[in-house]
C-alpha cells in the first residue's frame, strides 16, 4: 500500500470519526480512566506516525537527489 492509500484511509476516518466527535470532549477518545486512547484513535494515531515517517524518507531522498543534481552541473 503507497503513500496516498495511507493518507485516503487516515483522512477518511479523520473526517467520519474524529471531526464530528471534536465537540464531544474528550470522553469520546479516552477510555473510561480518561487516560488510554480508545483503540480505533490509537491506531489512527499510529497511521498518522507511519505517514510522518514516509513523508519525511520522501523528503530526505529529496534532499539527496537535489544535492547529486547540483553536484552534476558544478
Amino acid at each position: 500500500m503507497g503513500v496516498s492509500d495511507r493518507y485516503v484511509r487516515y483522512a477518511q476516518f479523520t473526517e467520519s470519526d474524529v471531526l464530528p466527535n471534536l465537540k464531544r470532549g474528550p470522553s469520546v477518545f479516552y477510555d473510561a480512566d480518561g487516560k488510554t486512547l480508545r483503540p480505533e484513535y490509537a491506531v489512527h494515531m499510529d497511521r498518522l506516525a507511519e505517514l510522518i515517517e514516509m513523508w519525511s524518507a520522501d523528503i530526505k531522498r529529496a534532499q539527496d537527489l537535489k544535492k547529486r543534481l547540483a553536484a552534476d552541473f558544478d
